[in-house]
């Protein structure tokens, strides 16, 4: 019958565990849980019995009641003959015996990965079954006495300090284990306490806890120990209610994941779609920019004719002015000034098409480099998909593998001897463990590669962004000179228009002389006005590519952060899955060693119970033996 309840507890627990072993997903970083701020009881009083006082820094001492709240930092205190029972926010229990002083130092069960339980005994004994805390954050529950500190293993245990000058026996710490296991730690040394065992740890000295060969007499059935006793088996069915209802939260975190995944797919599809619409519109841009130029082109070759046909002009005057200048050196002094003049303005405009020249070959050989490295990023990406990708899909044929050897372990289960299964239960556990850290490596990979990736592509984005920013700047500071050259350039052609005129003046005022300079005059008046359109057409195309320019790059960086960010909302929901599934797998392990132990006690004690049938004297036990083996079948 033991073994048949076992293997159908087994059975269960691993039903429910399949998809999660199959599904499941390493974590890089863990999640912050979620803190209640309010303040939680960390249990309330089910039992009181005669003189039990509830001491609260800073308040006097009050007697305690039935439904009464019990909070972290509370001292509870139990009198001659009292008893007090308490149920603990995560479904755990204790008894307080007579004359008994504990403190609630630290307890939090809101059923997060933070979860802990800290108890200080000073004097007395209490009996604990350990619920949400003890069974799936074992290392956060201590129970501390003066001499030593009790860890839990899925436990029911009674914990008694004995002080120096007791009559009760040697002084020091006791733990007596009803079921599961207890550690016993002390400054010298540590031990482990199985089930229908007494450890102890001295008060003082070198000796390191031991286990007792017997259990003390003073670990005696208390008047309500039946009510105890049947609160360890209520307790067991709201723990796996517990842990059915973190199974759903696993559900609901594998939920919300795989929403992560796919709200990050869709934004990399957005991202990929914006870029493919980015280039386009560059490409289209670029088209219009050079239908544009070749217009500015033939607007500036007709502007270069007519200034060739103004210095035809002006030389064929200038030829008809010779005998004035000759006739006078000031003004053949001044003559030459303003062709020096026109000379270094010329040269001046050289310099600025140069430059802004520079300056596109610049961009054109930088936005060359980028897409270069573009590629050669595209290629070595492919090339570690390729490495990545084939491990992924062995590694999740191999969770498959592991899943169906579980199932037909579970189906063969009731053939096998126990220990065969607990072996081969214990091997796949391994394997379980092994694919876990085979899919965080895994893991790590893509990240590494989806970070190198965003990463590399916002480097360049930002150097993109950097040069044009730098070509704004260079582009406002060559239009300044052209403007002052062009100031410069007006004032040189109304100081020649000057000087003709006075020599026109000095040959008599001649009028086709005159007539000749008024249409030089309104020659340069409209080459001025088509220069000056000339620039402000060429200056508005090149703003309207640098604002352009400067748009997609910050839409292309928008849409990098929120890519970034779906990705790492994706790896906080991963981290919450993984931590979910590996609380309840350590949960199943834990389902599994417990019963496997149960099993072995149940067995024990059915044996016992036919040999001493057999001798005919079932009354041959110690008397001080007696709780420690009939507790645990009355708690079952």
């Amino acid at each position: 019958m033991a073994r048949d309840g076992m293997r159908r507890a087994f059975a269960l627990a691993w039903a429910g565990a399949f998809l999660f072993l199959i599904c499941s997903i390493p974590a890089q970083a863990a999640a912050p849980s979620l803190a209640n701020p309010d303040p939680i009881p960390a249990g309330k009083f089910d039992l009181v019995v005669r003189d039990v006082q509830i001491l609260q820094p800073g308040k006097p001492a009050r007697a305690a009641h039935q439904g009464d709240a019990v909070m972290e930092g509370d001292t509870l205190v139990t009198g001659k003959d009292a008893e007090a029972h308490l149920t603990m926010s995560d479904t755990g229990f204790l008894a307080l015996r007579a004359n008994t002083r504990i403190q609630i130092v630290s307890f939090k069960a809101d059923g997060g990965d933070d979860d802990h339980g800290v108890l200080n005994l000073f004097s007395g004994a209490l009996r604990s079954i350990s619920g949400w805390i003890g069974k799936f954050n074992r290392p956060s529950y201590k129970l501390r006495t003066p001499t030593a500190t009790i860890g839990i293993r899925g436990t029911d245990h009674e914990t008694r300090y004995v002080p120096p000058g007791s009559s009760e026996g040697e002084p020091g710490t006791y733990d007596k284990v009803f079921t599961g296991e207890t550690t016993i730690e002390s400054d010298t040394g540590q031990t482990v306490v199985s089930a229908d065992h007494a450890g102890y740890a001295p008060n003082q000295g070198s000796q390191q806890p031991r286990v007792l060969p017997r259990i003390p007499g003073f670990f005696k059935p208390g008047p309500h120990e039946d009510l105890i006793n049947k609160k360890h088996e209520e307790i067991q069915k709201m723990i796996i209610q517990r842990r059915d209802e973190r199974r759903k939260i696993v559900e609901q975190k594998r939920a919300q994941f795989r929403a992560a995944q796919r709200e990050t797919q869709q934004q990399a599809a957005a991202n990929k779609a914006a870029g493919e619409a980015r280039l386009a519109a560059e490409a289209e841009q670029k088209q219009d920019t050079e239908r544009e130029r070749a217009a500015l082109r033939s607007r500036g070759e007709a502007l270069q004719k007519d200034a060739a046909a103004l210095q035809e002009k002006r030389k064929a005057l200038q030829q008809r002015l010779i005998p004035a200048l000759r006739a006078n050196a000031g003004l053949r002094e001044q003559f030459r000034a303003v062709r020096e003049t026109g000379e270094t303005i010329r040269q001046e405009y050289q310099a600025i098409r140069e430059g802004r020249q520079a300056i596109t070959e610049r961009s054109v050989a930088a936005n060359e480099t980028r897409k270069n490295a573009a590629e050669e990023q595209r290629e070595q990406s492919e090339a570690r998909l390729a490495q990545l990708n084939p491990t992924a899909d062995a590694l999740k044929q191999k969770w498959v593998d592991l899943a169906a050897a579980r199932e037909a372990l579970e189906k063969r289960a009731g053939l096998m001897a126990p220990p065969e299964l607990a072996r081969r239960r214990k091997e796949l556990n391994t394997r379980n463990d092994a694919l876990q850290e085979q899919q965080k490596r895994l893991a790590a990979g893509f990240d590494a590669l989806f970070y190198s990736n965003i990463g590399a592509a916002q480097s360049r984005v930002e150097d993109a962004r950097a040069q044009r920013t730098q070509n704004v700047e260079q582009a406002r500071a060559f239009n300044g000179r052209e403007d002052a050259v062009q100031e410069r350039q007006r004032i040189n052609e109304d100081k020649l228009e000057m000087l003709q005129a006075q020599a026109i003046e000095k040959l008599g005022g001649d009028k086709g002389l005159s007539a000749q300079l008024r249409d030089i005059h309104d020659a340069v008046q409209a080459i001025r006005a088509k220069r000056v359109d000339l620039a402000a057409a060429r200056r508005a195309l090149e703003a309207r590519n640098l604002a352009a320019a400067g748009q997609r790059q910050d839409d292309a960086l928008q849409q990098i952060d929120l890519l970034r960010a779906k990705h790492r909302e994706m790896e906080n929901k991963r981290s919450d899955l993984q931590n979910e599934q590996k609380a309840t797998q350590e949960e199943i392990r834990a389902l599994f060693q417990q019963e496997q132990k149960r099993y072995r006690e149940e067995l024990r004690a059915d044996r016992e119970s036919g040999a001493e049938n057999q001798r005919g004297n079932p009354d041959h036990l110690r008397e001080d033996e007696t709780p420690s083996r009939t507790a645990p079948r009355q708690a079952r």
